[in-house]
């Protein structure tokens, strides 16, 4: 299953599709003369999607109460991490208590004529994207209207606690208090999937799941809008679905995790690249200062981390992604832990983001294009050691080791010399020591 593709192709064809539909006198209009835009092709959240079809005519007096303006962010836990984010939601059960409701309100504007021919005109299929729903909600105001329609009685009826319920009560209208809980979890956003070589028929309502958070198995309302569930097997839906999940692409953002961390000798970058330029020091060492140049009352740093730089990933083949079919394509991340025992010396850990591995996406394959990535830091010598080097899929709720390995030593001889073969059930990694700074 290919990566998600977060480009702006659908905000183009979408806005020429405007210009088509203006052509041929075909408006979308409404009795409060609030005109109904197509999606501009400088929003952010809509994926790259199939061919998009003209916008049915639709409109009504009663359009939400609640229009979200240009530039403002409504998520309640902006600037949060990852960490707090999940106990300001109140943790995974909490989630899934509001994923039950959103799936039903779905599921009623699903059963709608109009309003499934606008959402089978911009959902695109898993396999090319997603769409916030929040989007959506910004650019038709009558499908907020009813798809929050009594949002907020939902809330209290399911008798739903936690941080995220009382920041989203008070007098917040349901269309407002909808609008600001998709963008709290994650942003909540939707596709659609597909069996094999199928597609969607826009004249026939579809049921609408939540991707698991946990278990085999996916909670969602039918097309008669009862409750359904139905097991998570195989590499694509049994029938067509819509699929609302979490924005995991936003991961690594909430988490704040950079794949160069800042180290805390922040005022000798000007000393090092001083040095640098004059050819003093070579440009390894410059990754991890030498104790002469550590600040007053840390512990001196072993130079040696500057030699013998890893590239973590140079070859890698996944048996098992960790990720299931409704919940796109994986997010995986390697990591290196040099010294973990706060009684060891402090040296930072390494961590790749999402992007340098997005393309890692397929099981049974093996990926050998990733083996330019290098970390900060070396082994301290050919014998030296890495305390941890994992491989693991991230999701919301926390990350799933693919493989973790203790105390990894790479050989300096034998057969693959400076390399090492990291293996579990789910995945086989080969690292390799360098010479080549990062």
């Amino acid at each position: 299953m290919n990566k998600r593709i977060r480009t702006n192709r659908l905000h183009r064809y979408i806005l020429a599709s405007g210009l088509i539909m203006v052509s041929f006198g075909i408006w979308i209009s409404c009795s409060k003369d609030v005109g109904v835009s197509s999606i501009s092709p400088t929003d952010d959240g809509v994926s790259s999607r199939r061919s998009v079809g003209t916008k049915p005519a639709v409109g009504g007096s009663n359009y939400a109460d609640f229009h979200p303006q240009t530039g403002v962010n409504y998520d309640p836990f902006s600037g949060m991490t990852l960490k707090e984010r999940r106990e300001a939601i109140g943790g995974p059960e909490t989630a899934k208590k509001y994923l039950r409701i959103m799936v039903k309100h779905l599921a009623q504007v699903m059963a709608d004529d109009k309003f499934r021919a606008i959402l089978h005109s911009v959902i695109p299929d898993l396999k090319e994207g997603e769409i916030h729903i929040s989007k959506i909600t910004e650019q038709y105001p009558q499908i907020l209207e009813t798809l929050s329609k009594g949002f907020k009685d939902a809330v209290a009826d399911g008798a739903i606690s936690g941080h995220l319920a009382q920041l989203l009560g008070g007098p917040s209208s349901d269309a407002e208090m909808l609008y600001k809980a998709s963008k709290a979890l994650f942003d909540l956003e939707i596709a659609v999937a597909n069996p094999h070589g199928e597609t969607w028929d826009a004249s026939q309502a579809i049921p609408v799941f939540f991707a698991p958070i946990d278990g085999t198995s996916m909670e969602g309302i039918d097309t008669d809008l009862q409750p359904i569930v139905i097991p998570v097997e195989g590499d694509a839906a049994p029938y067509t679905v819509l699929v609302l999940n979490f924005d995991e692409d936003m991961l690594s953002l909430y988490d704040g995790v950079s794949a160069t961390p800042v180290s805390r000798q922040e005022g000798l970058w000007t000393w090092r690249n001083i040095l640098n330029s004059f050819s003093l020091v070579s440009s390894a060492y410059a990754h991890y200062p030498p104790s002469p140049f550590d600040d007053p009352g840390d512990p001196p740093h072993d130079p040696c981390y500057g030699e013998d730089i890893i590239a973590p990933v140079d070859r890698v083949v996944m048996y098992y992604d960790h990720e299931d079919w409704p919940n796109g394509a994986p997010e995986i991340f390697v990591g290196i832990i040099w010294v973990q025992d706060e009684e060891n010396e402090p040296v930072d850990p390494f961590r790749t983001t999402e992007a340098q591995l997005e393309d890692l996406d397929d099981e049974n394959v093996w990926y050998s294009d990733f083996a330019d990535i290098t970390a900060r830091h070396g082994t301290c010598g050919a014998n030296g050691s890495l305390q941890i080097v994992y491989i693991e899929e991230m999701d919301p709720w926390g990350g799933d080791d693919l493989g973790r390995w203790f105390n990894v030593t790479i050989p300096a001889g034998g057969a693959t010399p400076n390399r090492k073969d990291l293996t579990t059930n789910d995945v086989r990694l080969r690292i390799r020591r360098t010479d080549q700074d990062s």
